[in-house]
Parts: C-alpha cells; sequence; structure tokens
C-alpha cells in the first residue's frame, strides 16, 4: 500500500480533477450569488468584505461535477492579513478532512491559493 502525503495528494495533476459545477455564497440577511468557479467567488468576496464590519461571515455550498456537495460557514476578519478566500478555505478544510483519517478529497479541483 503506497499512501501520499496530504500535501503531495492535494498538489496532483489538474488534470484529473473534479471541477466545480457551481458555488452559492450568501451573507445572513443580505447578499448572496450563485457563481461558476472559485475565482469568481474569491473577487466578491474580497468586495463584501471592504463595506462589512469586523467579521464576515459568509454562508457556501460547493457542487462539484460527480454530484458531491460540501457546505459550512467561512468565518472572515478583516483585520486579518490575508484576503479572504472561499478556496483557500475549502483547500484547508479537504486537507483537514483528509489528515483526520477521513475521504481523500485531493481528486477534486480545489486550489489553496
Amino acid at each position: 500500500m503506497n499512501l501520499q502525503s496530504p500535501s503531495s495528494a492535494m498538489d496532483e495533476s489538474d488534470d484529473e480533477k473534479i471541477e466545480v459545477a457551481r458555488i452559492r455564497i450568501g451573507r445572513a440577511n443580505a447578499q448572496s450569488a450563485v457563481l461558476g468557479a472559485f475565482r469568481e467567488a474569491d473577487r466578491l468576496l474580497g468586495s463584501w468584505v471592504h463595506g462589512a464590519g469586523d467579521q464576515v461571515d459568509i454562508d457556501f455550498e460547493v457542487t462539484f461535477n460527480d454530484g458531491y456537495v460540501f457546505k459550512g460557514r467561512y468565518e472572515f476578519w478583516r483585520k486579518s492579513r490575508r484576503r479572504p478566500s472561499l478556496s483557500r478555505h475549502v483547500y484547508e478544510s479537504f486537507l483537514a478532512l483528509w489528515q483526520g483519517g477521513g475521504s481523500d478529497m485531493s481528486r477534486y479541483a480545489v486550489s489553496n491559493a
């Protein structure tokens, strides 16, 4: 049995990755959107954070082309030095699942950018 480390498993060739079908993001009682790519979601989150208070809570649902749905809440603090990135949040969540003994999520096209 040959197991890859989490970092090498998540860095496999993008040619075999399962792409995103749609991303739903929204803020409680505020804006919401349905997008087709993480890059679009990250750009929109940047504009939402710019006009928000100290903490921005984003509910999201990512549907992949194979039908797998990953949903949750992304909590972003404006005082953070990082820009908001749903793709990074999902990537880190997938990595945590894999390291915790869950499914190998490396087959999904998610970037840590």
